[in-house]
């Protein structure tokens, strides 16, 4: 499949952000002019730090690209990135700050809690730089961390074989689609929240009419991806393009649609006070929100970009609604698991 049909797939319509307690109704707000004044001496500090180190849950290849896209922006700054699942990170970075051991210059986590948390201490360093000056008030948290990227929760399937692309959710219920349909297990909450959005915009039904089609269960979206790419199932529940970009750049026949309305997650970006690094955490951050960082980062087609015009930056049609993990506390996960496990276990 090519990279011309992959970003064909792709819908292009307005963003509409439905979650108001973590953005503002506004997608077009611009935040006030940054404070500028002493970028130049933030510049020259970083030089002399030499390096810059970042965590991120994102893709290597992902994480490769914004590494040499910095390296070509700043080649007096070193770049190391360090790959890792949200959760384990979180963890790791809570060990770094309380020990003061060395570690994390900027992170992307997906926990927009842990961050806001972060905050209220006074340990994010506020971004200044230039990118501020365009960077959209909605997407600036908390006036310290942002919303880098985000992508959307998609329907995948296997361009060869499917006779009709699914659009929405309820185009999974067709006949070409029974036995032949993966689903994902619910261990993180991100995936719990997507399922209770689903009974919230499908129906309380859905689950039944979905376990009618007689799916296959599967860990994550790596392994859905990798079963639609190798025929065992013809398209899947939920899937993230990140997951599916290797394959497809490898000629799998895997295409997705954005469904109108899309649950989304979003990567959130901070620079840490307690960095043994603040200035080139700050460089680093700064050029993340640049147009150049975000066409580096979201040009490819497998994540949506906070800024307007980024070419080949994914598409997301009509209403959207976030992640927000303040709604899912462990006994909420609990309790929803509870309903899982009754309604998507045979």
């Amino acid at each position: 499949m090519s990279l011309s049909l992959f970003r064909a797939v792709l819908a292009h319509a307005v963003i509409a952000i439905s979650v108001a307690s973590i953005f503002t109704s506004s997608a077009s707000a611009q935040s006030a002019a940054p404070d500028t004044r002493n970028w130049a001496t933030v510049l020259d500090a970083a030089k002399k730090e030499g390096t810059v180190f970042f965590y991120s849950a994102q893709a290597v290849p992902v994480l490769q690209r914004l590494s040499d896209g910095f390296r070509k922006a700043y080649p007096t700054i070193k770049v190391e990135f360090t790959r890792m699942n949200s959760g384990p990170m979180i963890a790791r970075l809570d060990q770094e700050r309380t020990s003061g051991a060395d570690g994390a210059d900027v992170a992307m986590p997906t926990d927009y809690a842990w961050m806001r948390s972060r905050v209220k201490e006074g340990q994010l360093s506020r971004p200044i730089g230039p990118s501020m000056r365009d960077w959209p008030a909605n997407f600036l948290h908390e006036g310290h961390f942002v919303t880098g990227s985000y992508e959307p929760f998609v329907l995948a399937y296997n361009s060869k074989v499917v006779s009709r692309p699914p659009r929405a959710y309820t185009d999974l219920l067709a006949a070409e689609f029974k036995g032949k349909l993966g689903i994902p297990e619910a261990p993180a909450a991100v995936i719990i929240a997507w399922y209770d959005w689903l009974d919230k915009t499908q129906g309380m039904d859905f689950p039944s009419k979905i376990m009618a089609q007689d799916p296959k269960v599967f860990i994550s979206s790596p392994p859905l991806a990798q079963a639609i790419a190798s025929g065992e199932i013809n398209a899947s529940l939920l899937n993230n393009p990140s997951s599916m970009r290797a394959l497809v750049d490898n000629g799998a026949p895997i295409a997705f649609n954005v469904p109108d309305p899309a649950f989304a997650f979003a990567n959130y970006v901070a620079a840490f006070r307690w960095s043994k690094r603040p200035n080139a955490g700050l460089v680093l951050l700064d050029w993340l929100m640049s147009r150049d960082g975000q066409a580096v980062w979201c040009g490819t087609g497998e994540s949506a970009s906070p800024l307007k015009g980024i070419a080949g930056a994914l598409q997301v049609p009509g209403s959207v609604t976030f992640y927000d993990p303040d709604q899912w506390s462990p006994e909420a996960q609990k309790r929803y698991v509870e309903r899982y496990n009754r309604v998507y276990r045979k």
